[in-house]
């Protein structure tokens, strides 16, 4: 009986560890809140509008490193043979509530600084996509 005892003790300590899992019951909605959400950005910006982009670049990494849930900002560059500048960013954002809270507050913050990104982006010829992915923990 005491052997039992201790390899159900064992059991429960050791299994979670182990790479088992436990029933997926209401614990995939609360790993859905708490997945990480990462938006992934390509801009094209002309080489006769990179000074102008440069100029104003800095404004939004700058507000969103101040929001709540921001984690981390990377950013990778490359001028092609015709000298336009491709620029790839990565915005990790804690969970889809910081990322939804930081959305609204830059659309806030852009109205009051005055700027509207969509007329900056048609005049310089800057073409953006960016796409929204959760970041499944391994």
């Amino acid at each position: 009986m005491k052997k039992i005892k201790i390899f159900v003790l064992f059991s429960l300590a050791v299994l979670p560890f182990a790479g088992f899992t436990q029933p997926q019951t209401g614990i995939s909605k609360n790993k859905q809140y708490m997945e990480s959400k990462v938006v992934i950005g390509k801009i094209y910006i002309p080489k006769n509008s990179i000074e102008d982009f440069r100029k104003q670049a800095g404004v939004t990494p700058a507000f969103l490193k101040t929001q709540q849930g921001f984690i981390k900002n990377e950013v990778y560059e490359k001028t092609d043979d015709s000298g336009n500048l491709h620029v790839i960013t990565i915005v990790t954002w804690q969970n889809q509530e910081s990322y939804m809270h930081a959305q609204q507050s830059l659309t806030e913050y852009y109205k009051k600084i005055n700027f509207d990104r969509m007329e900056f982006r048609d005049r310089l010829k800057i073409t953006a996509e960016y796409e929204v992915y959760s970041q499944q923990e391994n």
